[in-house]
């Protein structure tokens, strides 16, 4: 048990287990290729045995056999080795694309307070160099495992039939060698631990770095930045070598147990002949298999040792697939027929280890209205609104929406309004797509009457291509107030009832401004309308001020 607990087996196990019914199609190819690989060995030994002895005692019919026999087992292993190979790959690949899909539709629907407490980074090396390891583990790490487990425990039962002393100090120096690499297997373990956080430490600055290019440039400050990463790639090229130094000091221990071996067993074998206890045939043919029963001692050990790096990068992807995905229902919520569109009442909520940012707050939105919601930087505006997508539930009170639900889950809950945040995100992809990502049922005409409702529709058909011009990164290619009505017009195709605006009127100049908050003033008339702001210049727009 001390072994399996050194070796992180139960992980292997679990890795194996997601492959569900292919699992079996997977390891039934593995075991396989390793009985043929004994067949192979035993007709190569055989074979050996017999061509030797056949020489020694001049008797050509059992050299043309024991040839034979080696023929056969080149034949049985190109015929079988590459079948093995694409059934095992195919598994691999498929149960891969399964998993990171789930994965990615698993973290879509963790708590926002645990997206909080991760780094783009983190993401970013789970869903690289954390999914390479599980591969890794599918298409080599555990099919040599099992390969050398296998082959070696068939070598040393084909040792003892041959002559068991043999056998007998070859398991001797194989139990040293299992000890000797039970002892890296956890070193390798911490390590490679340290290795995927420090992963992903440099996966978020290389992606700040790329995101804040321009602003990294204005500030002066490349020569900071180069040496943050270059103090970080130094200690990532410090804990490989380090891992490298391990495996390394692992390799020659091992080598030099498995050479001591071979000498051992030449130095039995000499004397078993000389005193008429054996053949030069025999000898050879055990000698020959020493090769094989290295398979378990030294290769596997080696093997799972150094697939403790591997095991790490899965042990992560086990421990975000474990965390709780969001409540589907929240006692906090829910629908009733009133007059308002929405009614806020008396809640309060404080994120983890903190005070709380919202104390016995009310607010009642009327339909089809303009309310902006005024207060300094910190007084828990934003939090309101991601309080009313259900990104956190309050701690005290309940918000109910006019209507009525068969089922309030979240998802019908963020059905009743569309989110416009400070910095709206922009994809890759045609204005069209964009706005369309609010609505997968629009069409042409829903797309262009949203954008006609934000003031969007007179600048993006003066672009090239219209509706079909490509945004560059985050929509670079377009001003800021482009960008706001943009991101407008895809949650005006979502076509719910209230509007939920952040700041989106920070960062313009005077003129874009005006022209933002006349368009919004026009949306209120068809839709209910929160804005979140610490701009007082908004009163004059608005229908009701709401102070925090």
């Amino acid at each position: 048990m001390k072994i399996v607990d050194k070796f992180s087996l139960k992980t292997v196990k679990k890795a194996i287990m997601l492959m569900g019914n292919m699992k079996n199609t997977y390891l039934f190819c593995i075991v396989m290729f390793c009985v043929v690989e004994l067949i192979v060995t035993l007709l190569n030994t055989f074979g050996m045995r017999g061509i030797i002895n056949s020489l020694t005692d001049k008797n050509i019919k059992m050299f043309w056999y024991s040839l034979s026999l080696i023929i056969f087992q080149y034949m049985l292993w190109w015929c079988y080795a590459p079948i093995s190979g694409y059934l095992c790959s195919k598994a691999s690949i498929r149960t891969i694309c399964e998993y990171k899909s789930n994965l990615c539709e698993h973290i879509f629907k963790l708590p926002m307070s645990y997206h909080d407490k991760k780094s783009r980074g983190d993401y970013i090396t789970l869903l690289t160099s954390d999914m390479n390891g599980l591969k890794s583990i599918y298409d080599w790490d555990f099919f040599q495992v099992i390969r050398s487990f296998i082959g070696g425990i068939g070598g040393i039962a084909v040792m003892m039939i041959l002559d068991y002393k043999f056998a007998i100090v070859v398991l001797g120096f194989g139990l040293l060698s299992i000890y000797v690499s039970s002892i890296f297997a956890a070193r390798l373990e911490k390590i490679s631990g340290d290795r995927q956080k420090n992963l992903e430490c440099t996966a978020t600055d290389i992606y700040e770095l790329v995101k804040a290019s321009k602003t990294i440039r204005t500030l002066n400050v490349q020569n900071k930045r180069k040496a943050h990463i270059e103090k970080a790639l130094n200690s990532e090229k410090d804990i490989r070598q380090q891992f490298g130094s391990s495996v390394a000091k692992m390799k020659s221990y091992e080598t030099l147990i498995s050479k001591l071996t071979y000498t051992v067993l030449l130095i039995v074998g000499a004397i078993f002949v000389y005193f008429n206890q054996s053949d030069w045939g025999t000898v050879a043919a055990l000698l020959s298999l020493k090769y094989i029963t290295d398979m378990i001692f030294v290769e596997c050990g080696q093997f799972i040792s150094k697939m403790q790096k591997q095991v790490v990068c899965v042990e992560r992807l086990f421990d975000i697939q474990a965390v709780e995905e969001e409540k589907l229902y929240s006692r906090a919520y829910s629908f009733m027929e009133q007059e308002n569109v929405l009614s806020i009442k008396n809640i309060s909520f404080g994120y983890e280890n903190d005070f709380n940012v919202l104390n016995d707050f009310t607010l009642e939105l009327p339909d089809k209205s303009f309310t902006a919601l005024l207060g300094e930087s910190g007084g828990g505006k934003s939090t309101i609104l991601k309080l009313l997508m259900g990104l956190y539930e309050p701690n005290i009170g309940i918000i109910v929406f006019d209507g009525k639900a068969d089922k309030p889950t979240l998802d019908v809950i963020r059905q009743k309004s569309s989110y416009v945040p400070q910095e709206p995100m922009l994809f890759n992809g045609t204005i069209y797509d964009n706005i369309k990502f609010g609505n997968k049922n629009a069409d042409f005409d829903d797309i262009v009457r949203a954008s006609r409702l934000a003031g969007a529709d007179e600048f993006i058909i003066n672009l090239e291509g219209g509706y079909d011009y490509v945004l560059s990164d985050d929509g670079n290619n377009l001003s800021g107030g482009q960008k706001k009505r943009i991101a407008i017009a895809r949650a005006l195709v979502k076509n719910a009832d209230i509007l939920l605006l952040d700041e989106i009127t920070s960062a313009l100049d005077c003129d874009t401004e005006e022209q933002i908050l006349q368009t919004i003033k026009g949306i209120s008339r068809q839709k209910t309308v929160l804005l979140v702001t610490h701009n007082k210049n908004i009163v004059k727009y608005a229908n009701r001020i709401v102070n925090i």
